[in-house]
């Protein structure tokens, strides 16, 4: 039987014969999340003929691209090679807005909480220094006290924290942002496939042979943007080259009562909590009547998307519900949690561009946790990269070949 689905999680045969047309196209993006959806539709904007392939129709709530909302933080703690890349993932919303006549980017402020220690804090304060990003100090009761009405109302707080107000930074909504790159990539001549199983036939130097379930295509280059099913996808179907390691975990969302006190209309802006240990306790406005909150280092490792997801909501629930109990007392109580998929390179860093030992295969991979508010800016890397036929648009920290250099990461 032939391996398909996005790894070796269902099986499909469908033999092919010389008589079944093979259609011949230029790329073939395989997975149609966020990435994917962002780099098919720049591809097909610049004239690139482009199939997009997907085993379901997103935005589901499957992977990596759904729970209704994500930060976009500017003043990033992450890496330097991040902030210039924030700019223009901006100007990237800004350009599928025009496109569309839907607002995605929320430029709000974010509000970071922490105490006299915080380390976030202090790396987002050397953040805006280094790149001269508008970030206002707050205190309770210390030199900057006047500023502290720019936290929102209905927090409990320790008298001796201190805050910062980060002004250009907001949230992107997802699913729409989702469904809207589809509809762009559409009209300007992508061909989207959703439902569809897949299996790849690896032909070194030449192309690569791709079955769906009711179709055979022939394409000179593959975009990889499989999200969670990154490692079942390489060792399904490309055996022969050199695992790139990442590491896959479940995460928990949370979205509490909330009423007009939470609402961006009543300055209830993103907020970002230092838990010291604890993590980053992160949340949002009042959207549709509920407050969404999350830890952005609560999780547990997983070996298959397919994970179930039971036994860590229910521990998630018990533990957020003290923390929230604690810092937001003003909320009411749980209304609706779900589970989201983190994939994260050995590195931390995104993994970008061109497989080394096929530079047919492009990757894009490990971006969550932090990734969607740059899928504008990395569709258009990855789609320059095709066209100018150079990896070297994509910064050298974030490629690929960063593993096999003397080979240290590679298993």
């Amino acid at each position: 039987d032939m391996l398909s689905g996005y790894g070796a999680i269902r099986c499909v045969w469908r033999k092919w014969t010389p008589e079944m047309p093979r259609a011949r196209v230029d790329v073939v993006v395989i997975g149609l999340g966020v990435m994917g959806a962002a780099v098919t539709t720049a591809l097909a904007r610049r004239g690139v003929t482009v199939i997009g392939l997907d085993q379901y129709t997103p935005p589901h709530d499957r992977g990596s691209s759904h729970g209704q909302t994500r930060l976009l933080r500017t003043a990033y703690v992450e890496g330097d090679v991040y902030i210039p890349l924030v700019k223009r993932a901006i100007e990237g919303w800004r350009s599928l807005e025009a496109e569309t006549g839907e607002a995605f980017f929320h430029q709000t402020g974010i509000v970071y909480l922490g105490g006299p220690k915080s380390t976030l804090l202090d790396d987002l304060d050397a953040a805006a220094t280094a790149h001269h990003l508008p970030v206002t100090r707050l205190d309770m009761n210390g030199p900057y006290k006047d500023n502290y009405h720019h936290v929102p109302k209905g927090f409990a707080l320790p008298q001796d924290w201190r805050g910062r107000l980060e002004r250009d930074a907001g949230f992107v909504r997802c699913e729409p942002a989702v469904s809207a790159f589809h509809q762009v990539a559409q009209r300007a001549g992508a061909r989207l496939v959703f439902g569809q199983t897949v299996n790849v036939e690896e032909q070194p130097g030449k192309s690569f042979h791709i079955q769906t379930t009711s179709e055979d295509f022939e394409a000179r280059h593959i975009i990889l943007c499989v999200g969670p099913w990154f490692g079942q996808f390489m060792v399904a179907h490309f055996p022969r080259l050199s695992p790139i390691p990442t590491v896959l975990e479940q995460r928990t969302l949370h979205w509490y009562g909330a009423g007009p006190a939470q609402t961006v209309e009543a300055g209830f802006n993103p907020f970002c909590i230092d838990l010291d240990e604890g993590g980053w306790l992160y949340g949002f406005p009042c959207l549709d009547g509920r407050v969404k909150v999350s830890n952005h280092h609560l999780g547990a490792r997983v070996e298959s998307p397919e994970a179930n997801p039971q036994a860590l909501l229910a521990e998630h629930q018990r533990r957020m519900a003290r923390w929230v109990a604690q810092y937001l007392p003003g909320l009411g109580t749980e209304q609706l949690a779900l589970t989201c998929l983190y994939t994260t390179s050995s590195d931390t860093d995104f993994i970008l561009g061109p497989h080394p030992e096929n530079p047919r295969l492009i990757l894009a991979t490990g971006f969550s946790g932090h990734g969607f508010k740059f899928a504008p800016v990395i569709g258009d890397m990855l789609a320059d990269v095709l066209v100018n036929d150079t990896a070297d648009i994509i910064p050298a920290a974030l490629r690929p070949d960063r593993f096999f250099r003397g080979h240290e990461h590679i298993c």
